[in-house]
């Protein structure tokens, strides 16, 4: 049995991706009928990171063992910078995440739908910064980008993208 881990999972972003994703993992409901056989053919566990990123060692435990990890938001070159360096001192090589595209398009639907400001020129900057921390480093990423045959419809978008890292976490454990 392997295990999943997914960080960033505790912010507004990450809960809206988890909460698709573990939906398709649970109820394994999937247009494509190859990865719903994929996925009940592992029956995997799911390790849930929740608010690790701030302590170094708590993220080196919650990572041990884990065949995957999933990044799911990259607003903070600080957090990032740690999961690289967790995954470094564990001698771990590859990280599924999202792309600063999808970032940015679900922190102004986040905004939009909470009702909520966050400076776009800072958080573009940090998005930036911290995508560039993830290529400069020796970890092999595969990322998860924007579907671009998805209207602007966020819950499209979400449902595309929990295919995807589903898609990509089967690719990683066999």
């Amino acid at each position: 049995m392997s295990k999943i881990a997914v960080l960033g999972a505790d912010t507004v972003l990450g809960c809206a991706m988890c909460k698709k994703y573990w939906e398709l993992l649970s109820q394994v409901i999937s247009p494509d009928e190859s990865l719903r056989k994929r996925w009940e053919m592992h029956n995997e566990k799911i390790e849930v990171a929740q608010d690790a990123l701030a302590d170094l060692g708590l993220l080196v435990r919650r990572l041990q063992g884990c065949s995957v990890v999933l990044l799911l938001d990259i607003q903070d070159p600080r957090a990032t910078l740690r999961v690289i360096d967790a995954m470094a001192l564990l001698d771990k090589q590859h990280l599924i995440t999202i792309t600063p595209a999808l970032q940015r398009f679900l922190v102004i639907h986040d905004q939009q739908d909470n009702n909520l400001y966050i400076n776009p020129r800072i958080n573009n900057r940090n998005i930036d910064m911290s995508y560039q921390l993830l290529q400069e480093s020796t970890l092999e990423i595969n990322p998860i980008d924007y579907p671009e045959n998805c209207q602007r419809n966020k819950d499209e978008v979400i449902a595309v993208i929990g295919q995807r890292f589903i898609a990509k976490t089967l690719d990683r454990i066999g």
